[in-house]
């Protein structure tokens, strides 16, 4: 029979955060604005051309002093690419949608 003990664990809120909740779904959020600010500025530096394996390394080095705060939450050149072409075809896809409605938004 195996044992573990079980420690409580000091934890601290940030500004904002709801009780009970993790705060997970605000520092997603935040981390994803730093992302699409970083990647903006180097997509725009190449005249809207595919960013380079350094561009990608440079996108997550701005996000990760910010947000990498333990190697868990430390973002990869990889990750943010990745992450910010699943952010163009959701944006594709609610694009479509808008036009397809005529306009008219509905929420889902």
């Amino acid at each position: 029979m195996v044992m573990f003990k079980v420690a409580p664990m000091e934890m601290t809120s940030f500004d904002g955060q709801k009780p009970g909740t993790s705060g997970l779904r605000k520092k997603t959020k935040e981390a994803t604005t730093t992302l699409v600010d970083a990647w903006g500025s180097r997509y725009l530096e190449q005249n809207r051309g595919n960013l380079r394996s350094k561009d990608w390394q440079d996108v997550a080095d701005a996000i990760n002093p910010r947000h990498g705060h333990t190697k868990r939450t430390r973002r990869t050149d990889v990750q943010c690419k990745n992450r910010i072409n699943t952010l163009k075809k959701k944006f594709k896809t609610e694009k479509a949608k808008i036009a397809g409605s005529n306009g008219t938004v509905t929420s889902s």
